[in-house]
């Protein structure tokens, strides 16, 4: 757990406590629990198919823009590539998809718009009781969190999904940087979208520190790569 949660999770605890006293307190509380347990579901989903195909998996980082599974390598064959990255959101529709057939059958959960809408966050609040609103926030934030990390920017699962695409007729370096260039304009929509919601700025930020220094490790590795270690050092590296 990165110390970025924390914060987020002590700011949606204030703010649920100066809303509605102690029952935001307890929503606030119970709506940071679904989120960590989603994120960490949405990361296992990457880890468990990373190790079907031999790729060992150091660990899992939550942080306050999602999570990360740390990779012993990345993979560079664009079918592997694509495998890991499109599993941690099939398992977002998974869930979104179990959760529906549940609450199917509940007759006293509440939709006043269309429930495949993933943005009308309205429905919560026409649910009177803790388990039922629990229960549509969780549908709606799977179907957020898998269409937004299919988005095609470079390095959420959908710019790793197109740099797989890239790479079947480009080189993987070629392949990488094609990906973060077509990242950049959802990146300028996101500064955009930014003046209405801030916090898309430090998403757009972080995708394009992120993205950036992944590409410059992939073009180092295939200029350097093939070299042995003693073209690089000095002729006395000790000296």
């Amino acid at each position: 757990l990165h110390w970025s949660l924390f914060v987020l999770a002590a700011w949606a605890v204030w703010e649920g406590w100066s809303a509605d006293g102690t029952a935001g307190l307890v929503w606030s509380l119970f709506e940071i629990a679904m989120i960590f347990t989603i994120v960490w579901l949405h990361e296992m989903g990457h880890t468990i198919a990373a190790q079907h195909r031999g790729i060992r998996v150091r660990g899992i980082t939550l942080f306050i823009l999602g999570g990360a599974a740390q990779l012993e390598r990345i993979p560079e064959s664009p079918a592997e590539e694509a495998g890991v990255a499109i599993a941690g959101p099939l398992v977002n529709f998974g869930l979104a998809a179990a959760m529906f057939l549940f609450i199917w059958q509940l007759p006293n959960v509440v939709f006043i718009v269309n429930p495949f809408n993933p943005f009308s966050f309205e429905d919560l609040a026409a649910n009177p009781t803790l388990f039922t609103r629990g229960c549509v926030f969780f549908f709606k934030f799977n179907q957020v969190m898998a269409l937004f990390n299919l988005l095609p920017v470079f390095p959420m699962d959908g710019g790793r999904l197109l740099r797989a695409w890239f790479a079947r007729t480009r080189e993987y370096a070629a392949a990488t940087t094609a990906a973060v260039r077509v990242s950049w304009i959802f990146m300028a929509l996101f500064v955009l979208a930014g003046f209405s919601n801030p916090f898309l700025f430090l998403v757009a930020a972080y995708l394009y520190v992120v993205g950036r220094a992944e590409e410059s490790m992939v073009r180092m590795r295939h200029h350097l790569g093939h070299l042995p270690v003693g073209r690089l050092l000095p002729p006395d590296p000790l000296a």
